[in-house]
């Protein structure tokens, strides 16, 4: 995320490919994922540290 903030183009720059025209939107859609997923997998971990601990 902190990447994208500074340079929205550093896909661009690591992988040479220019999927969005410099726009930015496919670096947030990559940040946004990882950070819905990070999300998700840290509720499914707490839900399942819960029900062990219940046992």
């Amino acid at each position: 995320m902190i990447v994208t903030l500074v340079s929205r183009d550093w896909l661009e720059a690591l992988l040479r490919i220019n999927p969005d025209a410099g726009s930015g939107a496919v670096e947030w859609v990559i940040v946004l994922s990882l950070a819905v997923s990070a999300g998700l997998l840290a509720w499914a971990a707490r839900r399942e540290w819960r029900s062990a601990a219940s046992i």
